[in-house]
């Protein structure tokens, strides 16, 4: 039994805004975008909007689904790793109510991502499409704030924790080629996002994520990281609050994606200091956010592939992604295909994701407003469609994270 979706408006991700339309999917398909006809087809269960926008489920490319809502009174090393365990199970049902159909987590403790990807794969949790970097991998010395990562020195190290990544099932390298927004920690503190990795090591990573056909991503803030990380052949760049020029036509040259996860460097600018961050986190984050607007901004006039990652923090996803991209000059509708087809082609996922065409992944939610002229209708999704099935709709009852 399929749907059939009668909304007002349909955005249907390659940039058309469309009236008088219906979708119709069967199983976890779509099977035609058509006119609205007068008459159901077949036995389609009819699911009438009149008032709502019909657009693609969001993607979001950098959650940290096991950080959300952790406590903050203990460390990280002390949480029983079963607490942990049940946050992300829980965020990961929150996250599809909130109309993220898909998700990559790039970096948690103890590889959790990768068995909660498997286990909303086997159907045991309910959650979105699940992409799991695991465990990431950062310099030896460098702080872990919210989980350990795999602290490495030299090319051989770095590639056999990439290694283990691999075996462990990651579908996705997580590296950390520079520092963070606050130039490091302690007593070794410089500017933010000062390359800590170098490229050799991070050419060791790329070169055994490739060997199986997976991916690699790089948490980059500084420019000479970044570009490191673009000539060692990583295939997608986290934050790149400084790009420059050069930076910017080496990403366009390889094809290289973008997540500038505005909103985390926003929080932590705004709210860092009540959560316990050092001083010089917050007081870079807060200049830190200029160059990323302007970075963003430069980046989609040359053309660059961006996509949304919300780097989770306070509670904010995908939708408050897109009103930064927004805030940061770029126009509605392209800050919308950030989040459904340009972050579909970040994953490699084009062909089945981030679009309502026939034949894609029937993966859909209903908003209630159009988010062309009222970006904040991304906060009011009243129905959630995941792989042809509702998975949301008013007025049905909660449903359990785990099944």
């Amino acid at each position: 039994m399929g749907l059939l979706i009668r909304p007002s408006t349909l955005i249907d991700g390659t940039g058309q805004v469309l009236e008088g339309m219906e979708v119709l999917t069967c199983d976890d398909r779509v099977t035609a975008v058509r006119r609205r006809e007068s008459e159901p087809v077949g036995d389609a269960e009819v699911l009438d909007a009149p008032t709502a926008t019909l657009m693609p489920g969001m993607i979001d490319l950098h959650m940290h689904v096991f950080q959300w809502g952790q406590r903050h009174d203990i460390p990280w090393e002390r949480e029983p790793i079963l607490e942990a365990g049940v946050r992300g199970v829980r965020n990961a049902s929150a996250l599809l109510d909130l109309g993220v159909t898909t998700a990559r987590d790039v970096a948690c403790r103890d590889n959790l991502s990768i068995q909660l990807r498997d286990l909303i794969n086997a159907g045991a949790v309910r959650g979105p499409r699940f992409y799991a970097s695991g465990t990431h991998i950062e310099v030896a010395g460098r702080a872990d704030y919210f989980f350990k990562a795999i602290h490495v020195s030299g090319v051989e190290q770095t590639q056999a924790a990439a290694r283990r990544q691999m075996r462990s099932g990651a579908d996705w390298i997580k590296i950390m080629a520079t520092s963070g927004v606050g130039g490091g920690t302690g007593s070794l503190v410089g500017e933010p996002g000062w390359q800590e990795l170098t490229e050799e090591e991070l050419r060791a990573a790329a070169v055994e994520a490739h060997a199986p056909g997976r991916h690699i991503t790089a948490h980059a803030i500084g420019n000479a990281g970044v570009k490191a990380a673009i000539r060692a052949g990583i295939d997608c760049i986290e934050h790149g609050s400084f790009l420059d020029d050069e930076a910017i036509e080496m990403m366009l040259e390889r094809d290289v994606s973008y997540v500038p996860t505005l909103i985390i460097t926003r929080n932590l600018g705004e709210h860092g200091t009540e959560r316990g961050f050092e001083r010089n986190i917050v007081e870079r984050a807060k200049r830190t956010l200029d160059a990323g607007f302007a970075s963003v901004k430069r980046a989609y006039e040359a053309g660059v592939r961006i996509g949304t990652g919300s780097d989770v923090d306070l509670d904010e996803t995908a939708a408050q992604e897109v009103r930064m991209l927004i805030e940061a000059g770029i126009p509605a509708m392209d800050a919308l295909m950030a989040t459904t087809r340009s972050a579909a082609r970040t994953l490699y996922m084009e062909d089945e994701l981030g679009t309502i065409e026939t034949g894609k992944v029937a993966d859909m939610i209903l908003l209630g407003g159009n988010p062309i002229d009222d970006p904040t209708a991304l906060d009011r999704v009243t129905h959630v469609i995941h792989n042809g099935r509702i998975a949301k709709a008013p007025g049905t009852p909660a449903t359990s994270a785990i099944r």
